[in-house]
Protein backbone atom coordinates (compact mmCIF):
# COMPACT_ATOMS: atom_id res chain seq x y z
CA UNK A 1 0.00 0.00 0.00
CA UNK A 2 1.47 3.41 -0.88
CA UNK A 3 1.74 6.56 1.50
CA UNK A 4 -0.62 8.54 -0.37
CA UNK A 5 -3.31 5.29 0.39
CA UNK A 6 -2.55 5.26 4.01
CA UNK A 7 -2.94 8.92 4.40
CA UNK A 8 -6.45 8.36 2.97
CA UNK A 9 -7.10 5.98 5.02
CA UNK A 10 -6.58 7.32 8.17
CA UNK A 11 -8.07 11.02 7.14
CA UNK A 12 -11.03 8.31 7.03
CA UNK A 13 -11.04 8.21 11.33
CA UNK A 14 -13.46 10.05 12.41
CA UNK A 15 -11.45 10.67 15.68
CA UNK A 16 -7.75 10.01 15.69
CA UNK A 17 -7.50 8.03 19.14
CA UNK A 18 -10.06 6.17 17.18
CA UNK A 19 -7.06 5.07 14.31
CA UNK A 20 -5.54 1.44 14.48
CA UNK A 21 -1.76 3.32 14.61
CA UNK A 22 -2.61 6.03 17.39
CA UNK A 23 0.07 6.00 20.20
CA UNK A 24 -2.10 7.19 23.13
CA UNK A 25 0.40 6.10 25.54
CA UNK A 26 3.53 8.46 24.61
CA UNK A 27 0.96 11.08 24.25
CA UNK A 28 -0.20 11.28 27.50
CA UNK A 29 3.58 10.70 28.85
CA UNK A 30 4.29 14.00 27.09
CA UNK A 31 1.60 15.60 28.44
CA UNK A 32 2.01 14.53 31.48
CA UNK A 33 5.89 15.46 31.35
CA UNK A 34 5.01 19.12 29.98
CA UNK A 35 2.51 19.43 33.03
CA UNK A 36 5.16 18.22 35.47
CA UNK A 37 8.20 20.67 33.60
CA UNK A 38 5.40 23.52 33.82
CA UNK A 39 4.90 23.51 37.52
CA UNK A 40 8.61 23.08 38.40
CA UNK A 41 8.99 25.96 36.41
CA UNK A 42 6.19 28.08 38.33
CA UNK A 43 6.35 26.71 41.55
CA UNK A 44 8.06 28.92 44.72
CA UNK A 45 9.69 26.12 45.73
CA UNK A 46 12.35 26.76 43.58
CA UNK A 47 14.50 23.40 44.27
CA UNK A 48 12.31 21.80 41.56
CA UNK A 49 12.81 24.75 39.24
CA UNK A 50 16.35 24.65 39.33
CA UNK A 51 16.80 21.31 38.81
CA UNK A 52 14.91 21.71 35.76
CA UNK A 53 16.50 24.95 34.61
CA UNK A 54 20.13 23.23 35.34
CA UNK A 55 22.20 23.22 32.21
CA UNK A 56 24.71 20.25 33.21
CA UNK A 57 23.87 16.70 35.10
CA UNK A 58 26.67 17.58 37.79
CA UNK A 59 24.24 20.72 38.57
CA UNK A 60 21.06 19.14 38.56
CA UNK A 61 22.19 16.22 40.85
CA UNK A 62 23.63 18.94 43.44
CA UNK A 63 20.29 20.49 43.34
CA UNK A 64 18.36 17.31 43.78
CA UNK A 65 20.37 16.40 46.84
CA UNK A 66 19.60 19.67 48.33
CA UNK A 67 15.92 19.20 47.68
CA UNK A 68 16.06 15.82 49.49
CA UNK A 69 17.82 16.79 52.22
CA UNK A 70 15.40 20.31 52.88
CA UNK A 71 12.16 18.18 52.46
CA UNK A 72 13.34 15.49 55.01
CA UNK A 73 13.57 18.47 57.18
CA UNK A 74 10.55 19.59 56.82
CA UNK A 75 8.90 16.52 56.80
CA UNK A 76 10.43 15.82 60.14
CA UNK A 77 9.46 18.73 61.66
CA UNK A 78 5.91 17.76 60.98
CA UNK A 79 6.28 14.33 62.08
CA UNK A 80 7.98 16.07 65.34
CA UNK A 81 5.01 18.51 65.82
CA UNK A 82 2.40 15.90 65.83
CA UNK A 83 3.99 13.75 68.18
CA UNK A 84 4.52 16.74 70.72
CA UNK A 85 0.90 17.55 69.86
CA UNK A 86 -0.02 13.71 70.94
CA UNK A 87 2.03 13.71 73.62
CA UNK A 88 0.44 16.84 75.32
CA UNK A 89 3.75 18.04 76.37
CA UNK A 90 3.83 21.73 78.24
CA UNK A 91 6.44 24.65 78.62
CA UNK A 92 7.12 25.84 82.54
CA UNK A 93 7.22 29.36 82.69
CA UNK A 94 8.58 31.09 85.70
CA UNK A 95 7.90 34.74 86.43
CA UNK A 96 7.86 37.36 89.59
CA UNK A 97 5.00 39.10 90.67
CA UNK A 98 4.68 41.56 92.41
CA UNK A 99 2.34 42.81 95.37
CA UNK A 100 1.66 45.69 97.61
CA UNK A 101 -0.23 43.39 100.02
CA UNK A 102 -0.71 40.02 100.33
CA UNK A 103 -2.34 37.68 102.72
CA UNK A 104 -1.24 36.77 105.59
CA UNK A 105 -1.07 32.40 105.69
CA UNK A 106 -2.37 30.26 109.03
CA UNK A 107 0.41 29.62 111.43
CA UNK A 108 0.10 26.58 113.40
CA UNK A 109 1.98 25.55 116.50
CA UNK A 110 2.03 23.18 119.08
CA UNK A 111 3.52 22.05 121.59
CA UNK A 112 6.47 19.41 121.85
CA UNK A 113 4.74 17.98 125.23
CA UNK A 114 1.30 16.88 124.43
CA UNK A 115 0.27 16.62 128.61
CA UNK A 116 0.12 19.21 131.23
CA UNK A 117 -0.05 17.71 133.92
CA UNK A 118 0.02 20.16 136.53
CA UNK A 119 -3.10 22.45 135.05
CA UNK A 120 -5.85 19.54 135.75
CA UNK A 121 -5.21 17.27 138.54
CA UNK A 122 -7.37 14.70 136.53
CA UNK A 123 -4.77 14.61 133.73
CA UNK A 124 -1.93 13.03 135.69
CA UNK A 125 -4.62 10.45 136.86
CA UNK A 126 -5.43 9.88 133.77
CA UNK A 127 -1.89 9.15 132.24
CA UNK A 128 -0.59 6.88 135.11
CA UNK A 129 -3.82 4.96 134.96
CA UNK A 130 -3.46 4.20 131.77
CA UNK A 131 0.42 2.76 132.37
CA UNK A 132 -1.08 1.09 134.90
CA UNK A 133 -3.03 -1.23 132.74
CA UNK A 134 -0.82 -1.73 129.77
CA UNK A 135 1.91 -2.64 132.40
CA UNK A 136 4.22 0.09 131.99
CA UNK A 137 5.89 1.35 135.30
CA UNK A 138 4.89 5.33 135.98
CA UNK A 139 8.15 6.18 137.33
CA UNK A 140 10.58 5.09 134.75
CA UNK A 141 13.92 3.83 135.29
CA UNK A 142 16.59 2.03 133.14
CA UNK A 143 17.40 -1.88 133.90
CA UNK A 144 18.58 -4.74 132.16
CA UNK A 145 20.31 -2.82 129.55
CA UNK A 146 17.31 -0.62 128.41
CA UNK A 147 18.07 3.34 127.05
CA UNK A 148 16.26 5.68 128.35
CA UNK A 149 14.90 7.05 125.25
CA UNK A 150 13.41 4.31 123.92
CA UNK A 151 11.12 3.88 127.50
CA UNK A 152 10.01 7.16 127.83
CA UNK A 153 8.87 7.34 124.04
CA UNK A 154 6.97 3.48 124.52
CA UNK A 155 5.22 5.34 127.53
CA UNK A 156 4.46 8.65 125.29
CA UNK A 157 3.38 7.36 122.08
CA UNK A 158 1.15 4.97 124.49
CA UNK A 159 -0.51 7.38 126.21
CA UNK A 160 -1.12 9.41 122.83
CA UNK A 161 -2.91 6.53 121.02
CA UNK A 162 -4.79 6.09 124.38
CA UNK A 163 -5.63 9.89 124.90
CA UNK A 164 -6.70 9.92 121.09
CA UNK A 165 -8.42 7.09 120.42
CA UNK A 166 -10.10 7.42 123.90
CA UNK A 167 -14.38 7.84 122.45
CA UNK A 168 -15.32 8.71 126.42
CA UNK A 169 -13.43 11.83 126.18
CA UNK A 170 -15.28 15.01 124.95
CA UNK A 171 -13.59 17.65 122.99
CA UNK A 172 -13.55 20.08 126.10
CA UNK A 173 -11.60 17.15 128.07
CA UNK A 174 -9.48 16.10 125.34
CA UNK A 175 -7.90 19.48 124.97
CA UNK A 176 -7.73 19.82 128.90
CA UNK A 177 -5.58 17.05 128.72
CA UNK A 178 -2.39 19.00 127.27
CA UNK A 179 -1.06 22.70 127.32
CA UNK A 180 -4.33 24.87 126.28
CA UNK A 181 -3.35 28.23 124.18
CA UNK A 182 -4.23 30.23 128.04
CA UNK A 183 -1.46 28.17 129.48
CA UNK A 184 1.10 28.87 126.73
CA UNK A 185 0.32 32.13 125.56
CA UNK A 186 2.56 34.67 127.28
CA UNK A 187 1.84 37.96 124.48
CA UNK A 188 0.51 38.32 121.16
CA UNK A 189 1.10 40.78 118.53
CA UNK A 190 0.33 41.03 114.47
CA UNK A 191 1.84 44.00 112.62
CA UNK A 192 1.85 46.40 116.20
CA UNK A 193 -1.62 45.48 117.04
CA UNK A 194 -2.05 43.23 120.54
CA UNK A 195 -3.67 40.05 119.64
CA UNK A 196 -5.53 37.27 122.40
CA UNK A 197 -6.18 33.85 122.68
CA UNK A 198 -9.21 34.33 120.56
CA UNK A 199 -7.85 34.53 117.71
CA UNK A 200 -6.48 30.93 117.69
CA UNK A 201 -8.61 27.91 116.75
CA UNK A 202 -7.55 24.35 118.17
CA UNK A 203 -7.12 20.99 117.13
CA UNK A 204 -5.74 17.86 119.14
CA UNK A 205 -3.02 16.30 117.08
CA UNK A 206 -2.48 12.31 117.75
CA UNK A 207 1.29 13.12 118.21
CA UNK A 208 1.44 16.83 119.75
CA UNK A 209 -2.23 16.91 121.41
CA UNK A 210 -3.19 20.49 121.78
CA UNK A 211 -2.32 22.66 118.38
CA UNK A 212 -3.85 26.33 117.80
CA UNK A 213 -3.86 28.27 114.21
CA UNK A 214 -3.42 31.57 114.12
CA UNK A 215 -5.53 33.14 111.03
CA UNK A 216 -7.41 30.08 110.44
CA UNK A 217 -10.12 29.95 107.63
CA UNK A 218 -13.30 29.38 110.04
CA UNK A 219 -14.11 30.62 113.57
CA UNK A 220 -15.32 28.42 116.09
CA UNK A 221 -18.58 28.25 114.95
CA UNK A 222 -17.78 27.20 111.29
CA UNK A 223 -17.93 30.66 109.67
CA UNK A 224 -15.70 31.61 107.29
CA UNK A 225 -13.39 34.40 108.36
CA UNK A 226 -11.47 37.42 106.27
CA UNK A 227 -7.77 36.64 105.77
CA UNK A 228 -5.28 39.34 107.60
CA UNK A 229 -3.27 41.49 104.91
CA UNK A 230 0.51 42.15 105.30
CA UNK A 231 1.53 45.18 103.78
CA UNK A 232 5.05 45.13 104.55
CA UNK A 233 7.98 42.80 105.04
CA UNK A 234 10.19 42.10 108.54
CA UNK A 235 9.74 40.72 112.29
CA UNK A 236 7.54 43.83 113.64
CA UNK A 237 4.93 43.69 110.53
CA UNK A 238 4.37 40.08 111.80
CA UNK A 239 3.05 37.54 114.23
CA UNK A 240 4.98 37.56 117.57
CA UNK A 241 4.17 35.18 120.08
CA UNK A 242 5.98 34.54 123.27
CA UNK A 243 5.25 31.16 124.13
CA UNK A 244 5.31 29.14 127.26
CA UNK A 245 5.70 25.72 127.25
CA UNK A 246 5.64 24.25 130.69
CA UNK A 247 8.27 24.38 133.55
CA UNK A 248 10.91 22.40 134.01
CA UNK A 249 10.11 19.69 136.75
CA UNK A 250 6.42 20.31 137.01
CA UNK A 251 5.02 19.76 133.76
CA UNK A 252 7.50 17.81 131.67
CA UNK A 253 6.62 14.28 132.33
CA UNK A 254 6.94 11.75 129.82
CA UNK A 255 8.57 13.66 127.04
CA UNK A 256 12.10 13.99 125.92
CA UNK A 257 12.63 17.31 124.31
CA UNK A 258 11.55 20.78 125.24
CA UNK A 259 9.72 23.49 122.77
CA UNK A 260 7.41 23.89 119.71
CA UNK A 261 6.70 22.87 116.55
CA UNK A 262 5.69 25.67 113.50
CA UNK A 263 3.95 25.43 110.66
CA UNK A 264 3.51 27.76 107.85
CA UNK A 265 0.53 26.76 105.81
CA UNK A 266 -2.50 27.99 103.27
CA UNK A 267 -5.51 29.02 105.02
CA UNK A 268 -8.11 26.04 105.28
CA UNK A 269 -5.33 22.97 105.16
CA UNK A 270 -5.34 20.90 108.01
CA UNK A 271 -1.07 20.72 108.40
CA UNK A 272 0.15 16.62 109.21
CA UNK A 273 2.50 17.92 112.39
CA UNK A 274 4.23 15.01 112.76
CA UNK A 275 5.76 15.83 108.93
CA UNK A 276 5.95 19.28 108.26
CA UNK A 277 6.64 22.66 110.63
CA UNK A 278 10.09 23.50 111.95
CA UNK A 279 10.91 22.93 115.53
CA UNK A 280 11.84 25.49 118.25
CA UNK A 281 13.31 24.92 121.36
CA UNK A 282 13.14 27.08 124.61
CA UNK A 283 15.68 29.74 125.24
CA UNK A 284 15.34 30.88 121.65
CA UNK A 285 14.23 34.06 119.75
CA UNK A 286 13.28 32.26 115.81
CA UNK A 287 12.73 34.39 113.52
CA UNK A 288 10.53 32.61 110.38
CA UNK A 289 10.95 34.44 107.37
CA UNK A 290 8.59 32.84 104.21
CA UNK A 291 7.61 33.49 100.71
CA UNK A 292 5.10 32.39 98.41
CA UNK A 293 4.87 29.85 95.96
CA UNK A 294 1.92 29.91 93.61
CA UNK A 295 1.99 26.73 91.27
CA UNK A 296 -0.98 26.07 88.30
CA UNK A 297 -0.40 23.09 86.27
CA UNK A 298 -2.67 22.08 83.39
CA UNK A 299 -5.03 19.50 83.92
CA UNK A 300 -5.42 15.92 81.98
CA UNK A 301 -4.55 14.97 79.91
CA UNK A 302 -1.08 16.99 80.47
CA UNK A 303 -1.16 16.14 84.31
CA UNK A 304 -2.36 13.63 86.07
CA UNK A 305 -3.64 16.37 88.43
CA UNK A 306 -7.75 18.01 89.79
CA UNK A 307 -7.98 21.35 88.70
CA UNK A 308 -10.90 22.30 91.36
CA UNK A 309 -9.86 20.03 94.36
CA UNK A 310 -12.32 21.82 96.88
CA UNK A 311 -15.50 20.13 95.74
CA UNK A 312 -15.58 16.51 95.53
CA UNK A 313 -16.97 14.80 92.25
CA UNK A 314 -18.89 11.52 91.51
CA UNK A 315 -15.90 9.83 90.31
CA UNK A 316 -13.70 10.96 93.31
CA UNK A 317 -12.56 8.14 95.96
CA UNK A 318 -13.35 8.12 98.88
CA UNK A 319 -9.89 8.98 100.47
CA UNK A 320 -10.57 12.08 98.34
CA UNK A 321 -13.98 12.67 100.01
CA UNK A 322 -12.49 11.98 103.80
CA UNK A 323 -9.77 14.50 103.23
CA UNK A 324 -11.83 17.15 102.19
CA UNK A 325 -14.07 16.20 105.33
CA UNK A 326 -11.22 17.15 107.81
CA UNK A 327 -9.94 20.13 105.77
CA UNK A 328 -9.41 21.42 102.01
CA UNK A 329 -7.93 18.86 99.90
CA UNK A 330 -3.74 18.15 100.10
CA UNK A 331 -1.86 14.95 98.29
CA UNK A 332 -0.16 14.26 101.15
CA UNK A 333 -3.06 13.88 103.77
CA UNK A 334 -4.73 12.10 101.39
CA UNK A 335 -2.19 10.04 100.47
CA UNK A 336 -1.19 9.34 104.47
CA UNK A 337 -5.49 8.36 104.79
CA UNK A 338 -5.00 6.07 101.49
CA UNK A 339 -2.15 4.23 103.82
CA UNK A 340 -4.34 3.82 106.59
CA UNK A 341 -7.06 2.02 104.74
CA UNK A 342 -4.97 0.09 102.51
CA UNK A 343 -2.57 -1.25 104.02
CA UNK A 344 -2.75 -0.56 107.65
CA UNK A 345 -5.82 -1.18 109.00
CA UNK A 346 -5.91 -4.47 106.75
CA UNK A 347 -2.76 -5.68 108.36
CA UNK A 348 -3.04 -4.81 111.44
CA UNK A 349 -6.54 -4.50 112.61
CA UNK A 350 -7.00 -1.02 113.51
CA UNK A 351 -6.23 2.32 113.05
CA UNK A 352 -2.78 4.34 113.32
CA UNK A 353 -3.81 7.21 115.55
CA UNK A 354 -1.18 9.29 114.28
CA UNK A 355 -2.88 9.61 111.24
CA UNK A 356 -6.70 12.02 111.41
CA UNK A 357 -9.31 9.18 111.54
CA UNK A 358 -12.25 10.41 109.98
CA UNK A 359 -14.50 7.42 110.45
CA UNK A 360 -15.48 7.57 114.12
CA UNK A 361 -16.63 4.02 114.15
CA UNK A 362 -13.09 2.98 113.59
CA UNK A 363 -10.99 1.03 115.97
CA UNK A 364 -8.38 2.70 116.32
CA UNK A 365 -4.58 0.93 118.19
CA UNK A 366 -4.02 1.46 121.66
CA UNK A 367 -1.72 -0.75 122.80
CA UNK A 368 1.99 -1.75 122.53
CA UNK A 369 1.31 -4.72 120.46
CA UNK A 370 -0.87 -2.86 117.60
CA UNK A 371 1.19 0.40 118.13
CA UNK A 372 4.26 -1.96 116.87
CA UNK A 373 2.20 -3.01 113.70
CA UNK A 374 1.47 0.07 112.72
CA UNK A 375 5.02 1.26 113.22
CA UNK A 376 6.33 -2.24 111.71
CA UNK A 377 3.60 -0.88 108.52
CA UNK A 378 4.73 2.42 108.32
CA UNK A 379 8.44 1.30 108.13
CA UNK A 380 7.63 -1.03 105.15
CA UNK A 381 5.67 1.83 103.55
CA UNK A 382 8.80 4.05 103.70
CA UNK A 383 10.57 1.80 101.51
CA UNK A 384 7.87 1.64 98.56
CA UNK A 385 6.72 3.77 96.05
CA UNK A 386 3.37 5.13 97.86
CA UNK A 387 2.28 6.89 94.45
CA UNK A 388 1.76 3.54 92.62
CA UNK A 389 -0.50 2.42 95.53
CA UNK A 390 -2.36 5.69 96.18
CA UNK A 391 -2.31 8.08 92.97
CA UNK A 392 -5.33 6.38 91.73
CA UNK A 393 -7.32 7.71 94.91
CA UNK A 394 -5.22 10.96 95.59
CA UNK A 395 -4.71 13.09 92.84
CA UNK A 396 -2.33 16.15 92.85
CA UNK A 397 -3.41 19.42 93.34
CA UNK A 398 -3.29 21.70 89.34
CA UNK A 399 -3.47 24.67 91.52
CA UNK A 400 -1.13 25.00 94.50
CA UNK A 401 0.27 27.58 97.31
CA UNK A 402 3.28 26.53 99.19
CA UNK A 403 5.53 28.92 101.77
CA UNK A 404 9.35 28.50 101.42
CA UNK A 405 10.76 29.25 105.02
CA UNK A 406 14.21 30.64 105.89
CA UNK A 407 14.50 30.37 110.06
CA UNK A 408 17.05 32.11 111.89
CA UNK A 409 17.37 32.13 116.34
CA UNK A 410 19.07 34.98 118.84
CA UNK A 411 19.42 34.19 122.25
CA UNK A 412 15.96 34.66 124.70
CA UNK A 413 15.67 35.99 127.09
CA UNK A 414 18.76 38.59 127.76
CA UNK A 415 19.42 38.82 131.38
CA UNK A 416 17.75 42.40 131.53
CA UNK A 417 14.57 41.19 130.10
CA UNK A 418 14.53 37.88 132.39
CA UNK A 419 14.38 40.37 135.26
CA UNK A 420 11.31 42.09 133.43
CA UNK A 421 9.54 38.69 132.85
CA UNK A 422 10.53 37.85 136.63
CA UNK A 423 7.70 40.56 137.81
CA UNK A 424 4.96 39.85 134.80
CA UNK A 425 2.28 38.25 136.54
CA UNK A 426 0.61 35.91 133.90
CA UNK A 427 4.19 34.09 133.43
CA UNK A 428 4.89 34.25 137.42
CA UNK A 429 1.21 32.77 137.87
CA UNK A 430 2.40 29.72 134.95
CA UNK A 431 5.52 28.69 137.13
CA UNK A 432 3.09 28.46 140.17
CA UNK A 433 -0.10 25.78 139.36
CA UNK A 434 -2.54 24.90 141.76
CA UNK A 435 -1.68 21.16 141.40
CA UNK A 436 1.30 19.81 141.06
CA UNK A 437 1.60 15.85 140.61
CA UNK A 438 4.58 13.43 141.09
CA UNK A 439 4.08 9.84 140.02
CA UNK A 440 5.57 7.67 142.87
CA UNK A 441 6.09 4.31 143.30
CA UNK A 442 4.85 3.00 146.89
CA UNK A 443 5.71 -0.74 147.88
CA UNK A 444 2.81 -2.60 149.67
CA UNK A 445 3.86 -5.46 151.79
CA UNK A 446 0.34 -6.70 152.11
CA UNK A 447 0.44 -7.12 148.04
CA UNK A 448 1.64 -9.81 146.08
CA UNK A 449 2.96 -7.62 143.94
CA UNK A 450 4.90 -4.90 145.19
CA UNK A 451 5.88 -3.34 142.32
CA UNK A 452 2.18 -2.38 141.69
CA UNK A 453 1.34 0.97 141.66
CA UNK A 454 -2.19 2.80 141.51
CA UNK A 455 -3.23 6.30 140.16
CA UNK A 456 -3.70 7.16 143.57
CA UNK A 457 0.12 7.76 143.80
CA UNK A 458 -0.03 11.16 142.42
CA UNK A 459 0.31 13.53 145.13
CA UNK A 460 -1.07 17.63 145.17
CA UNK A 461 1.02 20.01 146.29
CA UNK A 462 -0.94 23.15 146.49
CA UNK A 463 1.27 26.32 146.25
CA UNK A 464 0.83 28.83 149.03
CA UNK A 465 3.36 31.18 148.29
CA UNK A 466 4.05 32.18 144.50
CA UNK A 467 7.77 31.20 143.52
CA UNK A 468 9.40 34.17 141.85
CA UNK A 469 11.26 31.91 138.49
CA UNK A 470 15.19 32.19 138.31
CA UNK A 471 16.38 33.51 134.93
CA UNK A 472 17.22 29.90 134.31
CA UNK A 473 14.30 28.90 134.82
CA UNK A 474 12.30 31.06 132.77
CA UNK A 475 15.00 30.38 129.84
CA UNK A 476 14.67 26.68 130.13
CA UNK A 477 10.54 27.24 129.38
CA UNK A 478 9.91 29.83 127.47
CA UNK A 479 10.60 31.32 123.35
CA UNK A 480 9.41 33.77 121.07
CA UNK A 481 8.95 33.00 117.33
CA UNK A 482 8.39 35.67 114.62
CA UNK A 483 6.72 35.15 111.76
CA UNK A 484 6.41 37.28 108.85
CA UNK A 485 6.97 37.60 105.06
CA UNK A 486 10.52 38.50 103.55
CA UNK A 487 8.90 39.45 100.14
CA UNK A 488 5.39 40.12 98.84
CA UNK A 489 6.42 39.36 95.68
CA UNK A 490 5.61 35.39 95.10
CA UNK A 491 7.14 33.12 92.22
CA UNK A 492 4.14 32.21 89.55
CA UNK A 493 4.98 28.97 88.18
CA UNK A 494 2.85 28.10 85.29
CA UNK A 495 2.11 25.47 82.14
CA UNK A 496 1.05 26.40 78.71
CA UNK A 497 0.47 23.57 75.69
CA UNK A 498 3.72 23.25 73.74
CA UNK A 499 2.29 22.97 69.97
CA UNK A 500 -1.58 24.00 70.43
CA UNK A 501 -4.17 22.70 67.47
CA UNK A 502 -3.57 26.32 65.75
CA UNK A 503 -0.06 25.88 65.78
CA UNK A 504 0.24 22.44 64.87
CA UNK A 505 -1.86 23.67 61.25
CA UNK A 506 0.86 26.10 61.13
CA UNK A 507 3.52 23.85 61.24
CA UNK A 508 1.41 21.88 58.76
CA UNK A 509 1.33 24.74 56.22
CA UNK A 510 4.81 26.31 56.20
CA UNK A 511 7.34 23.63 58.03
CA UNK A 512 10.09 25.62 57.28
Amino acid sequence: MSVSSKMKENSNCPKQSECPSYDRTGELKKKIRECILDWCENTTNHGFSNIVKADTILLRLFWVVILVLFSTYCFSNIVISITKFLAHEVVVSNQFVSESTAEYPSVTFCNLNPFDVASEPTTGEYLIEKLNQNSIMPVITTTNGTFSYELVNEAANLLKAIASSDKNLTPEQLEKLGFTINTMLISCYFDHVQCNTSAFSWFHDSQYGNCYTFNSLFDSSGQRKPSLISSKTGPTHGLNLEIFTGASGIHDYYTINKGIKVAIHQRGIRPLMEYEGVYIGTGNAAYIGFTRNNYSKLPYPFNDCKKNSEKATAGDSLYFNYTLQLSRYSQRLCFEICMQYEKIIPKCGCADPRTPIVDEKQEICRDKMSLNCTQHQIDLLDRQDIGKLCDAYCPDECDSLTYTKTVSSAYYPSVYYSNILQTQPNLVKKFNPENVFTPEEINDDSSEESDETDAKNLLPTQQILEKIPTKEEIRESVLMISVYYDDLKYLYVSESQAITFETLMGVIENPD
